[in-house]
């Protein structure tokens, strides 16, 4: 794990994120450009989420972020994606674990995360569901439409909490 380095996306690995979305699903790769671009547009309000990227010495291999939706007065899990050559190395955890941290440090107590409510055998429903996330029952709206699905999982954040 000590080979890879966390840090802030920037809009220099635009290409290469879009690159690793398109290996989960072409029609997600064309709204996440939409969303990227936005999101490095000197208007965007860094405050409304942050996203981050794991490299390694030659490239960035997984991305990995959160929203704040003001609306609904929830973060919710954005960009989450490990090239498929990384995978199972733990990258998806190292990600999601950074993104808990930080919601927690501005004060929330729960985050959300939207996955395909068609597909029950999609790896992300086992993943989150495996990291604490339970099943709301609820079809809330999330900020990334449509590029996220209906179903709503939530994981609450207990303080001092220990992975």
């Amino acid at each position: 794990m000590d080979d890879y380095f966390l840090r802030p996306a920037e809009e220099k690995d635009i290409e290469r994120v879009l690159g690793i979305i398109s290996n989960h699903d072409l029609d997600e790769e064309k709204l996440a450009r939409s969303f990227l671009e936005d999101y490095f547009n000197d208007s965007h309000d860094k405050s409304k989420g942050r996203h981050y990227v794991l490299e390694n010495a030659s490239e960035v291999v997984a991305v990995g972020g959160y929203m704040h939706d003001e609306a609904q007065k929830d973060y919710w899990v954005g960009l989450l994606y490990v090239d498929p050559y990384y995978r199972g190395q733990g990258l998806g955890n190292r990600l999601l674990e950074k993104v808990i941290e930080d919601v927690k440090r501005l004060g929330s107590n729960r985050i959300l995360v939207s996955v395909d409510e068609e597909d029950i055998n999609d790896p992300a429903i086992r993943f989150y569901t495996g990291k604490k996330f339970e099943n709301t029952g609820l079809k809330l709206d999330p900020p990334l439409k449509p590029l996220q699905r209906r179903l709503t999982l939530v994981r609450n954040i207990i303080e001092n909490e220990v992975e």
